[in-house]
């Protein structure tokens, strides 16, 4: 998704912060199919995975809202029951 030599902030400077939602209709492969479809364009998205019903994102906040996340989401005819955020990560010290 991301590639890392595009990006004009240093790797080890990038924040990433990490997003889970429970998605009401998100209950089978074609829907996270057709989830996985509407967000993989997403400029900032580092990765995305499903479990029981959620959706994991871990972004670049630089690059990508969480605004503009639930919008699409939103565009692909599903709707977030709950979003819990982590802090960001920390930046990566190069060795």
């Amino acid at each position: 998704m991301l590639d890392p030599s595009s990006s004009p902030i240093p790797p080890e400077l990038q924040v990433l912060l990490d997003l889970e939602l429970t998605i009401q209709g998100l209950n089978s492969a074609v829907a996270q199919q057709r989830l996985e479809t509407a967000l993989a364009d997403i400029s900032g998205m580092e990765s995305l995975s499903f479990f029981e019903g959620k959706l994991a994102i871990r972004y670049e906040p630089e690059k990508v809202t969480r605004t503009q996340i639930f919008e699409r989401i939103g565009a692909a005819g599903f709707q977030i029951a709950a979003a819990e955020s982590a802090p960001p990560s920390p930046p990566v010290v190069a060795q």
